[in-house]
């Protein structure tokens, strides 16, 4: 192996005492040497020689200088020692030396050629070991081979990238990727081979990690050499050549093709299961171990009105009622604990206060880590409850009123007889003394007799006259006897009509359905309050509201309302409220009641009518 420098001598014509010179060359750590220039031996070795090479002074002192040079060094070193000797110049040189134990030691010498004090030339020696950076070295250019044995059989690009987006560095493995040789990429940048959509983002990448540093990765597609682009997936990393100085950046790159396209299908089944799922009739959810909802479809989270982020900090505990949340949290533990699934109904308390009956279906699942999460099929079937409550109140109406056509003109017709006697026996004078008696009589015939009218009133083929009337004429009609009868009782009725265009309707019985929803709300109203008609339209049904400032309604009675002969007032037949229903029913309307401790609103709901079957009807 050759030396790195040249050996060069220069004369240095005065020098210190042999004592100061003696007194340095003894305490450095630095080999000195003196060496005869004619015969090339020792003359001088100082101690850092004898303790470093292993030879003591009188083996030096019979040595010449280049009998332990390497013999890889020795020709080199050789001419530049007698190059230097000639032409009288000194220099500085590294070569290798074998101690005494075999071994050799990386050296770097700096000779210097002065004449002695009795005018003889001699050569001084300053050695120093430096086998230990030497050692360095060739193991960092090892390690560097190796580097560069690996990076050229990587399946993965490495690219470096200078400041200016130049590649410096191409690995073999470029061609594989994107069909391009190593050096016809080497020297410019590949900004022209990106994708339109995908270059000013891949260059605020490679700049971003030269000003902010550290690493980073990004997918981008390019063009290969056959014209169809390809996904790269890109991991950088900012260094320091050790050369250079300079800092760039190492792009480690490889083809994911395969991979966006695998992932892009997997996207397209999870859009279609997606749209699937939300285009469900059925509420579904899942959820994880801790019950912390993990999705929810489109169709539950609109019922329940809260938004996706507030859904994500919620379990499915926070929506259910509080009355049944202990129930559902019994359940959910059987559920997960025994790994079976299971039905049950479960009442949902929504964002606005509505509860919503749902008939929830649960099952666990246990993925490959062995975590239970829940998944959760739900049907609203809060007007299905409705719609049955209303066939069994419609069912008992149909009996009654089945009853009523039966018996009622039956039951009417000796009543009026007996009232007619009554009267006759009162007029005749022989029973004066049993008039209040005969005023009793009377009065319970007639009370009797207003009942068995109302009952006719739920008879099923009772003949309705529809004809196109205006829903707030017919309430404007009632409002002064309403009114009187409120004032009676130091309470008000108050209007809140809006314009409603005409519907048909039986006027004798909105009158009468008017009369018992004020009749009842006045009841339920403290003196000194009010009770509020009022009509609106919205979409395409026309509302009668009756509201009062009642106590409200307890929820024992609530679920009974409506059926006849059921009553809470002591003077109370129980048809009243059931009366109303039959007439909703025959206008194809629906009541709904909400109570709450500040009132009660009873909501009737008429639908609009079919313009061409209007105009049949006038016809007709």
């Amino acid at each position: 192996m050759q030396p790195n420098n040249n050996i060069n001598f220069i004369a240095v014509p005065n020098l210190l005492s042999e004592e100061k010179y003696r007194l340095i060359a003894e305490n450095t750590q630095d080999m000195i040497a003196i060496v005869d220039p004619q015969t090339l031996l020792f003359k001088y070795v100082s101690p850092a020689n004898i303790k470093i090479i292993g030879y003591s002074e009188e083996e030096f002192l019979n040595r010449r200088c280049l009998d332990g040079i390497h013999p890889e060094d020795r020709d080199y070193i050789s001419t530049r020692l007698l190059t230097g000797i000639r032409y009288q110049v000194g220099g500085n040189a590294e070569y290798r030396y074998f101690k005494k134990d075999g071994s050799y030691i990386w050296l770097e010498t700096s000779g210097r050629l002065y004449q002695s004090e009795d005018g003889k030339a001699e050569i001084l020696l300053v050695s120093r070991d430096i086998t230990a950076r030497k050692r360095t070295d060739e193991a960092l250019r090892e390690s560097e081979r190796r580097l560069r044995r690996i990076t050229d059989n990587m399946l993965d690009s490495i690219v470096c990238i200078n400041r200016q987006g130049i590649m410096e560095y191409v690995s073999p493995s470029h061609r594989s990727i994107i069909g391009y040789m190593p050096e016809e990429m080497v020297g410019k940048t590949n900004a022209e081979l990106l994708h339109p959509e995908d270059c000013q983002r891949y260059v605020d990448f490679i700049s971003h990690l030269f000003h902010e540093g550290g690493n980073g990765a990004i997918e981008y597609r390019a063009r290969h050499r056959e014209g169809h682009y390809v996904w790269l997936e890109s991991v950088g990393k900012v260094v320091r050549d050790r050369n250079a100085g300079t800092l760039e950046v190492i792009l480690g790159t490889r083809d994911i093709s395969a991979r966006k396209l695998a992932e892009q299908e997997l996207q397209k089944q999870l859009d279609y299961q997606n749209s699937l799922i939300n285009d469900m009739n059925e509420w579904f959810c899942t959820y994880d171990c801790n019950y912390r909802l993990t999705y929810i479809n489109k169709i539950a989270a609109e019922n329940i009105g809260y938004s996706l982020e507030e859904l994500q900090n919620m379990t499915i505990f926070d929506l259910v009622a509080p009355e049944q949340r202990e129930y559902v949290k019994q359940k959910a533990r059987e559920y997960k604990q025994g790994g079976v699934s299971g039905n049950h109904e479960v009442l949902v308390k929504c964002k606005n206060g509505k509860e919503t009956l749902l008939r929830v279906k649960a099952s666990p699942i246990t993925n490959h880590s062995g975590i239970n999460v829940g998944l959760i099929l739900a049907d609203d079937i809060s007007e299905q409850r409705r719609m049955e409550k209303e066939m069994t109140r419609m069912a008992q109406l149909y009996t009654v009123g089945e009853m009523a056509a039966g018996i009622g003109h039956e039951i009417r017709n000796p009543l009026t007889a007996v009232r007619g006697f009554l009267q006759l026996l009162q007029k005749s004078g022989d029973f004066g003394q049993y008039d209040c008696y005969f005023e009793i009589m009377l009065e319970e015939v007639d009370r009797a007799n207003t009942i068995i009218s109302e009952f006719l009133m739920l008879a099923k083929n009772r003949f309705i006259d529809l004809r196109l009337h205006n829903l707030n004429q017919i309430i404007e009609t009632l409002y002064s006897l309403l009114q009187a009868d409120a004032i009676m009782a130091d309470k008000f009725v108050i209007l809140a009509l809006q314009k409603v265009p005409d519907i048909f309707l039986d006027e004798k019985e909105i009158r009468h359905l008017v009369f018992n929803l004020v009749r009842n709300g006045l009841e339920a109203t403290p003196a000194g309050g009010q009770v509020k008609i009022a009509t609106w339209r919205n979409k395409e049904e026309i509302i009668l509201e009756v509201a009062d400032q009642g106590e409200g309604i307890a929820p024992d009675i609530f679920e009974k309302l409506g059926t006849p002969f059921y009553t809470t007032k002591e003077e109370g037949t129980g048809l009243g409220l059931a009366i109303c229903y039959g007439v909703a029913a025959r206008h194809q309307a629906q009541i709904e009641i909400i109570s709450s401790s500040s009132g009660s609103r009873f909501l009737v709901r008429f639908k609009m009518p079919d313009t061409e079957s209007a105009e049949d009807h006038n016809n007709w």
